[in-house]
């Protein structure tokens, strides 16, 4: 269940740009927490919120700047990144920013990306009505795919998968 927030300078990415950095951001995220890649359990409680605002006056070190900045800002169960994950999350979450901007990276422009990562207290985090502990998300999504697989193959031509044919077995015992 993480969230992701992404402040930017009204204008500085097309709407085409930002929905295809919304998916980008989206999926470097499930990546670090461990997800199954393109997994849709995972992305359907992966929430990111954009914000475009429309800055008076923005300024770096005391000067008066017009290039387009950023905040991305996430927010995690406390253990779902170690500190490896964190700095692969930020280094290539920066590098999608400024991809989608048309911007090469170099050293300057990075710093108008700012990441922030906040880890909330296992036992701390909600939705649905109901606390959530980290242990109790991982299983709730291992659950859904599960249930998610196995409504694919009895949509498909009834047949069993092969592993599955030849053991007799069914699930992840198979």
């Amino acid at each position: 269940m993480p969230l992701a927030e992404l402040r930017l300078t009204r204008g500085a990415l097309s709407d085409a740009k930002l929905d295809i950095l919304a998916r980008d951001l989206t999926a470097i995220l499930l990546e670090h927490q461990g997800a199954r890649p393109g997994s849709a359990v995972a992305r359907s409680i992966t929430r990111l919120e954009v914000t475009e605002f429309e800055p008076r006056r923005t300024y770096v070190g005391g000067n008066l700047s017009n290039a387009p900045c950023y905040r991305l800002s996430y927010t995690v169960p406390l253990g779902a990144l170690n500190e490896d994950k964190k700095r692969s999350l930020v280094e290539k979450s920066t590098n999608a920013i400024l991809a989608a901007e048309g911007t090469p990276f170099t050293e300057d422009d990075a710093y108008r990306v700012w990441c922030l990562i906040d880890e909330v207290p296992d036992g701390n985090w909600a939705s649905a009505g109901k606390v959530w502990r980290w242990r109790d998300i991982m299983r709730w999504v291992a659950r859904r795919e599960i249930a998610a697989r196995r409504q694919e193959r009895d949509a498909g031509d009834g047949k069993l998968p092969e592993r599955e044919r030849k053991t007799g077995r069914t699930g992840i015992a198979a």
